[in-house]
């Protein structure tokens, strides 16, 4: 079900305490992120720990994004 919603509608579910749309947010963005720093690093160990801090930050900045309907390009 929550493959259907928007990006605005997971960060807003999100903010409300509903971690699973979190969860759908990383689903959708972790092929890119792990792109990014695999990119970077080349190290897949490198590459994954990246990832991994850059999700914890878009967690603990979910509440102060403007425009959640972009938080992909964020």
């Amino acid at each position: 079900m929550l493959e259907s919603w928007s990006d605005a509608e997971l960060c807003a579910a999100t903010r409300l305490g509903e971690p699973a749309a979190f969860v759908e947010l990383v689903r959708r963005y972790q092929g890119a992120v792990c792109a990014v720093t695999w990119s970077l690093t080349r190290r897949q160990d490198v590459s994954e720990d990246l990832a991994q801090e850059t999700f914890v930050i878009a967690w603990n900045k979910l509440a102060g994004i403007r425009t959640p309907e972009r938080v992909g390009a964020w």
